[in-house]
């Protein structure tokens, strides 16, 4: 068996302490990754608010089929909360967002109706960036983890979570 330097393995709490520049890596990468992820809803405002243009009043854009579900967005549903309303929740839900908020904005209801959505949408993103955060940190927890086992000849075995038991 290959002897390791015992400065490799944890000694103390501070061990486990994330260096700055480590820190700051992290952050780095993770902010990258954050806007290619906003791309997409970015790209979606743009187009919401080209079609949203063509309402002359914000009740002019419940008749504009192709932005029902960036309204209803924009009220605050989440995609996932969209089946648990019926049509006439879901039109109630983008009434309430016209009357109290795109309606009070005036002309401006347009840029006002694109601002909620993208704020929702960024709400959205924060949530998956957690999660990606959290499996990035994981996978490397893991490749550092089989790296040291396999230099020290450890036998080990790995069991992924949609293996069957047997």
């Amino acid at each position: 068996m290959i002897e390791m330097d015992k400065y490799q393995y944890i000694q103390c709490a501070e061990d486990l302490i994330t260096s700055r520049e480590q820190t700051r890596a992290g952050f780095i990468e993770a902010a990258r990754a954050k806007n290619y992820k906003a791309q997409p809803y970015i790209e979606q405002a743009r187009t919401l608010k080209s079609l949203s243009s063509q309402a002359a009043s914000p009740s002019d854009l419940l008749n504009i089929e192709e932005i029902r579900n960036s309204l209803l967005t924009a009220s605050g549903l989440s995609d996932k909360a969209f089946k648990y309303f019926t049509e006439e929740d879901k039109t109630e839900a983008i009434r309430i967002l016209i009357s109290e908020f795109l309606a009070p904005a005036g002309e401006n209801f347009v840029d006002e109706l694109e601002n909620r959505f993208l704020l929702i949408k960024g709400d959205s993103l924060g949530g998956s960036m957690r999660n990606y955060v959290g499996s990035v940190a994981q996978v490397k927890l893991v490749r550092k983890i089989l790296s040291i086992l396999s230099m020290q000849q450890i036998a080990f075995q790995i069991l992924f979570k949609d293996d069957k038991k047997e």
